[in-house]
């Protein structure tokens, strides 16, 4: 890969994790932990297009997500990471604003 390249890239991925940082500070989303961490994490969820599909509250994985809240943290990066390789995720944060 050319500098270059990886130039471009490295601006492709800042570009979306700063949509989407735009978005959790859109929504004073600061808070990754318990209930209302899961909450958040929903709503970032629904803002990249997952809708009509309500988190099931009180069962194991939740119980896990609001006990973790550095698992949720690391969804959170994942999708960072990874949302510029999605089209529809970007146009749907986007949408947002």
């Amino acid at each position: 890969m050319q500098m270059r390249d990886i130039e471009d890239e490295l601006e492709e991925q800042a570009g979306f994790e700063c949509l989407l940082s735009k978005f959790i500070e859109k929504k004073t989303i600061c808070n990754w932990e318990g209930d209302r961490g899961v909450k958040n994490l929903t709503t970032v969820v629904e803002a990249l297009g997952y809708q009509g599909h309500q988190f099931t509250y009180g069962t194991p994985v939740e119980e896990f997500l609001s006990e973790n809240p550095g698992a949720i943290e690391s969804i959170i990066s994942w999708i960072e990471e990874n949302g510029e390789g999605v089209q529809d995720w970007k146009d749907n944060v986007e949408s947002k604003f």
